[in-house]
């Protein structure tokens, strides 16, 4: 088993076992719009591209305390021919009622892409907002910034995606 498989079986394992022990969790599906985009940096020059598509996932939310819970969600995004897997672990800070500030880390994954010019997995930090519409609706909007270089040309340049996720979703109290 590649070591990327075991990361994404760690996490997913972790997912499910803090779903299962948690106070006060909700579980819930999401969809959206997700913009995508690499940018290739190398001396004389850089290169970026971008598309757009949708995300579909499922997701928890851990109430921690009045103004603090934690999501745990995982989530299928494509754009264009090239699929991805997104498993993210976000705290969600409310500094007034029904408006949160999210961020936390981010681990993404190529499925399938034309050719393997890019690492098929990576390592990501996001940041963004919400607002909880009703009980058990709400709104969210996130930025992705990805940490690894996903270069595997081996040529000396730097290859960096980004998302942006758009969309609502819908939880069901435990």
């Amino acid at each position: 088993m590649k070591f990327e498989q075991k990361i994404i079986l760690f996490s997913i394992t972790c997912f499910l076992s803090l779903t299962v022990k948690a106070q006060n969790t909700s579980i819930g599906i999401g969809a959206g719009l997700l913009n995508g985009s690499e940018r290739a940096v190398r001396s004389g020059g850089s290169a970026s591209a971008s598309d757009t598509g949708f995300y579909a996932g499922v997701f928890s939310d851990f109430t921690l305390s009045e103004k603090f819970k934690l999501k745990a969600e995982l989530d299928y995004g494509n754009l264009g021919e090239t699929s991805f897997g997104f498993l993210s672990v976000q705290g969600k800070y409310y500094p007034i009622q029904k408006l949160y500030a999210q961020f936390g880390p981010q681990v993404s994954h190529i499925f399938n892409q034309l050719g393997s010019t890019l690492k098929d997995t990576g390592f990501d930090l996001s940041l963004g907002a919400g607002y909880d519409i009703t009980e058990n609706f709400h709104v969210q909007a996130r930025y992705v910034i990805n940490l690894t270089n996903r270069n595997n040309t081996g040529f000396d340049q730097t290859s960096k995606l980004r998302w942006l996720f758009v969309g609502v979703g819908y939880s069901f109290d435990l």
